[in-house]
């Protein structure tokens, strides 16, 4: 009777055990991308930052060195990536539930596997990595190719397995190219 009866706590348990292991493994996943978004974004930053002119990087005569040929690709798992499309419901939707980054013209600058901006990749080549860069609308110029107050937004995306996706955006300005700049704000959005 004992022996049936831890038989049938077994048995209940399994479920259990095997559901808790599914969780883990996507908390994992999902930490994995925003540290990797985190990281995508850390590196545009330090690119920006050796820029003569932001105007260049609006324009897209100026991109980052991580830079994939393919602006579509197929991911680890099947699922198909269209960073032209991430863009696209970028600059209609926003990002979040706040919607930030609505309407602004959206420049990719970067994009490519997370190893092209790591030098050792701990997802095992399974995250994709983007960062797009707009014009600071508080500027007043009216023009989203030219940079009139030395100020950037920038959103950093990874891209996982089955499109699973976390971003942050910052926004970055600098008094003059002369000078470094500086994360004036920092968030996660996605």
């Amino acid at each position: 009777m004992a022996l049936l009866v831890l038989v049938a706590l077994t048995g209940a348990l399994m479920p259990i055990t095997s559901s808790e292991t599914a969780i883990a493994a996507n908390h994992r996943l999902a930490l994995q991308t925003r540290y990797a978004a985190e990281a995508a974004l850390e590196r545009a930053i330090r690119e920006l930052g050796a820029a003569g002119s932001w105007d260049d990087v609006l324009a897209g005569r100026l991109q980052s060195a991580v830079w994939d040929s393919q602006t579509s690709r197929r991911l680890a798992d099947g699922a198909v990536l269209d960073l032209e499309v991430e863009a696209a419901e970028l600059e209609n939707a926003g990002a979040g539930r706040s919607g930030a980054g609505r309407d602004l013209p959206w420049r990719l600058f970067s994009h490519g596997p997370l190893d092209a901006v790591l030098p050792r990749d701990p997802s095992g080549g399974l995250l994709h990595t983007a960062v797009w860069v707009a014009d600071d609308p508080a500027d007043g110029d009216g023009d989203p190719l030219r940079d009139a107050n030395g100020a950037l937004l920038l959103h950093a995306a990874a891209i996982g397995p089955a499109l699973a996706q976390r971003a942050v955006q910052a926004t970055l300005t600098r008094p003059s190219p002369a000078q470094r700049p500086v994360v004036t704000s920092w968030t996660i959005v996605r």
